[in-house]
């Protein structure tokens, strides 16, 4: 099973590409980044992991980072695909340790619940039945070859569209239909600039403090402390990029009330200090 760089993919700086394409035989394999397959023409078995499913013009799917996909034309004629490829950075640059597509659609750019979605949406082959998908796609592919001043963003934008309406086919409808997962994810979302500790989120949600950590764990894979640093740098890396504001004001707006000890976990986090983050982000090119 091969593994597919970034690199041969993407070119320097570059977070996006988008081509159409004819195969009758794609081998297994797996990528670090997201990609969104639409049909254009053909039929083909599609497999995702351990799934398979048959696809046809119309449909389209997308593929979480690390999953093993492979496809064959069913007729052996050539299976016509716009194919999609975008980092998470492309969404937001505080996505750089993003794991997964729910902490893609859980970004605050696109603020879906995950666990309100019917199925996992790498799970499922979507339909277009409208073209409205297709045509999104198109515009956003014309922008991608037109490398024009502002290019970038309205990628971003249109990807977002993309993925906000592609969510809404699978959510569940009930407003009110969430979880205990749900209900801490969203309490540290909309509190963590303030001190958030194990034992206020239980008090408030009356719920164990073990057991409200065995939740977070299980939804987000991180422990609760981690989870709560991972919001806050995620909001601090967003501050850092679109302000000018200090970075010792922006760690303390994001919760942080120790300059030190906010030096080190962003680090730990980012791999660069907040200052040489914000350089480097600064400095990019479109």
């Amino acid at each position: 099973m091969d593994f597919c760089k970034i690199a041969e993919y993407f070119s320097a700086n570059e977070k996006f590409t988008i081509k159409t394409v004819d195969h009758v035989h794609c081998l297994a394999h797996k990528h670090d980044f997201f990609e969104l397959v639409y049909v254009l023409e053909g039929c083909a078995e599609n497999r995702i992991n351990d799934k398979k499913y048959i696809v046809h013009k119309g449909d389209y799917f997308i593929m979480d980072r690390h999953s093993v996909h492979a496809y064959d034309s069913l007729n052996g004629k050539p299976f016509v695909i716009i194919n999609c490829l975008f980092l998470p950075e492309l969404i937001d640059n505080s996505l750089h340790h993003c794991k997964g597509l729910n902490e893609l659609i859980n970004n605050y750019l696109i603020k879906f619940d995950y666990s309100k979605l019917s199925v996992k949406p790498d799970q499922y082959i979507f339909h277009d039945s409208n073209e409205e998908i297709y045509n999104l796609l198109h515009t956003l592919q014309t922008e991608a070859n037109s490398l024009k001043i502002g290019y970038t963003e309205i990628i971003r934008a249109y990807l977002i569209q993309i993925l906000i309406l592609t969510m809404r086919k699978i959510a569940t409808n009930c407003e009110h239909c969430t979880n205990i997962s749900s209900r801490i994810i969203h309490y540290i979302e909309e509190n963590y600039y303030s001190e958030i500790s194990l034992y206020e989120i239980s008090r408030k949600l009356c719920y164990s403090a073990p057991y409200i950590s065995k939740k977070v764990k299980e939804e987000t894979g991180c422990t609760f402390i981690e989870w709560v640093q991972k919001v806050r740098i995620r909001e601090c890396c967003r501050q850092l990029t679109n302000t000018e504001e200090k970075i010792e004001i922006i760690a303390r707006n994001c919760g942080f009330f120790d300059i030190n000890y906010f030096r080190g976990i962003f680090k730990k986090f980012m791999g660069v200090s907040p200052r040489g983050y914000r350089s480097a982000q600064s400095g990019q090119a479109e």
